[in-house]
């Protein structure tokens, strides 16, 4: 991983893994600050997650990084109006959970890019750093889950928008690697 594309590449994936590991394990530890039951706010993430898994099947048809940009700027759009509408209304929780939803889909077309950005010497490597990233975002979800959605929402929405812009810099698949090389024919 030590040419400037590859570590681009991992930079750009990392940055996405983090934003789906604070949001997505974020909106679970705000369950209680979404809406006055936190039981069913819960129920409700969890058949989002179902949903959401369901529909990253999208990204064979419309494409991978259109997909994955899409769901990272309507998550952001939707978790940062969480932050303006009224604590504890049902408007904050369908934002919510419309965000939760597209962290689904990003989530899964995240390990999709893994596999498709890099050699298969470079992908170990690459893993790593990705799940180091969304396992450093997993350990701040608790203490935001402690703040109100007034302020955690727009800051998993603001991951999620940079994430967006930064899916662009990751290869659509395997046939779009540098000057018409595949990543399975890069250096690492």
């Amino acid at each position: 991983l030590g040419s400037g594309r590859m570590l681009l590449r991992v930079g750009a994936l990392a940055s996405c893994f983090l934003a789906c590991g604070v949001g997505f394990y974020g909106l679970s530890y705000s369950a209680g600050q979404l809406s006055p039951s936190v039981y069913t706010n819960s129920a409700l993430l969890a058949a989002t997650d179902v949903v959401g898994y369901g529909a990253a099947l999208l990204a064979d048809a419309f494409g991978r990084r259109a997909v994955q940009s899409s769901g990272f700027s309507l998550a952001g759009g939707c978790l940062l109006l969480c932050g303006m509408l009224r604590a504890g209304g049902w408007q904050v929780l369908v934002c919510a959970l419309v965000g939760r939803l597209c962290l689904d889909i990003c989530f899964t077309t995240i390990y999709v890019s893994v596999v498709n950005s890099f050699p298969p010497g470079c992908r170990n490597g690459a893993m790593v750093a990705c799940q180091f990233a969304a396992r450093l975002g997993a350990v701040f979800a608790p203490y935001c889950g402690t703040l109100p959605t007034s302020v955690s929402c727009p800051f998993f929405g603001a991951l999620c928008l940079v994430a967006a812009v930064l899916t662009h810099a990751v290869p659509e698949s395997a046939e779009q690697g540098a000057a018409g090389a595949s990543p399975a024919e890069e250096p690492c």
